[in-house]
C-alpha cells in the first residue's frame, strides 16, 4: 500500500444526482465525529514509514473544511510523503488557489461532468457552472498542470458530453478521465439503466476523432490512458465495473469519521478513531494504526466488482470518492 486517500469532510456544496440526495443530510458526520487535523496527521505519520508515500485530500468537498491548506502543508512536510494531491468540485477553488499553491500541494483533480451549463445544473442541482470553470482556470493559471478532470458518465443524462469533453484534450493539457458509474449510495437509483461502459464511450470518441493511441502508465494506475490524434492532453478511463483493477490497487481510504477502508466498493472497514482517542502513549497509538492498516490491506478484494458492489449504506461523499 503506497497511496492513502484522506476524506476531511462528508459535507458538500453540490448535490450531484449520482452521489447525494437533495433533501435531509442529517445522516452525515457532525464536526465532533470528524477526525481533527492532529488525528489525520497522526495516521499519516504512522503510515509513512511503512510504505505510504502519496496522500490525496478528498471529501465531500474538502475546501468546505476550515484550514485545509494548512493541513496540506503539514502533510507535505511529513517525512516519507512524496506527493500530496486534492480532489475538488472547484466551486471554492478560485478563492483558495493561492493558499493551496503556497501549501506545497502538488496536483489537483477537478470533477466536471459536463460542459453544458444547463446540464450542469440538472446534474448538480446548483447554478455553479461559471464558478467551477473559473476555479479550473485559476488552477491552471497557478501552475497546477496537467489538470486531471473527472467525469462520471451516466447514460441518458450526460453521455452526450463524452465527445465534447474528450475534445477538450485537443486544446488543453488535461487528462480527461471518464469514470464508470458504480451502484454506490445515491447512484443505485440510476443503476443499471444509467451504466455506460468504457467501450461504449470509446465507440463515441472513435467516431468523432479517430482511434486513440494507448499511453503507457504504471501498473498501479487505475485509469487506462489514451491520446487522441493530435491531442495535447490525454484521455483516461476508470473502469471498476467493466474491467476491474483490484489486483494492482495500492490504496487505502481514511474516512472523515475515522475508519480505514480498503476498497471504495466494499463495506469492510477498520476503526482507527477509537485508537486515536484511546489516550494511549503516542508510539503505541502509531503501532496500532499500522496494525489496523495491515488488517485493512489484507481485506482488499481481488476478484473484481462486476457482479456486486457491497458498499454498505455509505454514499460516495461519506466514503471519500
Amino acid at each position: 500500500m503506497k497511496y492513502l486517500r484522506v476524506s476531511v469532510t462528508e459535507a458538500c456544496n453540490l448535490r450531484c444526482r449520482y452521489c447525494l440526495p437533495e433533501g435531509d443530510l442529517g445522516q452525515y458526520a457532525p464536526h465532533k465525529v470528524t477526525l481533527t487535523d492532529e488525528e489525520i496527521l497522526t495516521v499519516v505519520e504512522a503510515l509513512a514509514p511503512v510504505g505510504i508515500e502519496k496522500v490525496r485530500i478528498t471529501g465531500g468537498e474538502p475546501l468546505l473544511r476550515k484550514g485545509v491548506p494548512a493541513l496540506i502543508r503539514r502533510i507535505v512536510e511529513t517525512p516519507g510523503i512524496r506527493e500530496v494531491t486534492m480532489t475538488t468540485n472547484a466551486f471554492l477553488l478560485g478563492r483558495h488557489i493561492e493558499e493551496l499553491k503556497k501549501s506545497g500541494l502538488h496536483r489537483i483533480n477537478v470533477s466536471l461532468d459536463t460542459l453544458d451549463p444547463q446540464r450542469f445544473y440538472e446534474m448538480t442541482r446548483r447554478h455553479a457552472f461559471t464558478t467551477v470553470m473559473e476555479g479550473i482556470e485559476a488552477a491552471e493559471t497557478a501552475g497546477f498542470t496537467p489538470l486531471k478532470v473527472n467525469a462520471v458518465v451516466v447514460k441518458g443524462v450526460n453521455d452526450a458530453d463524452v465527445v465534447p469533453l474528450a475534445g477538450e484534450t485537443l486544446r488543453r493539457p488535461w487528462q480527461m478521465r471518464f469514470i464508470e458509474l458504480m451502484p454506490i449510495g445515491q447512484a443505485r437509483t440510476l443503476w443499471p439503466h444509467g451504466f455506460m461502459s468504457m467501450e461504449e464511450m470509446m465507440a463515441q470518441i472513435r467516431a468523432a476523432y479517430g482511434e486513440p493511441e494507448p499511453v503507457p502508465v504504471p501498473e498501479s494506475e487505475t485509469a487506462k490512458v489514451f491520446r487522441l490524434p493530435g491531442g495535447i492532453g490525454t484521455l483516461g478511463f476508470i473502469t471498476p465495473m467493466s474491467k476491474h483493477f483490484c489486483g494492482t490497487c495500492d490504496r487505502l481510504r481514511l474516512t472523515a469519521n475515522g475508519t480505514l477502508r480498503p476498497c471504495l466498493c466494499d463495506a469492510a472497514e477498520v476503526n482507527v478513531k477509537s485508537i486515536l482517542r484511546s489516550g494511549q502513549d503516542p508510539e503505541e497509538v502509531r503501532q496500532q494504526i499500522r496494525q489496523a492498516a495491515q488488517k485493512a490491506a489484507q481485506m482488499k478484494p481481488y476478484s473484481g466488482v462486476e457482479q456486486s458492489v457491497r458498499s454498505g449504506a455509505r454514499t460516495m461523499a461519506q466514503i471519500g470518492g
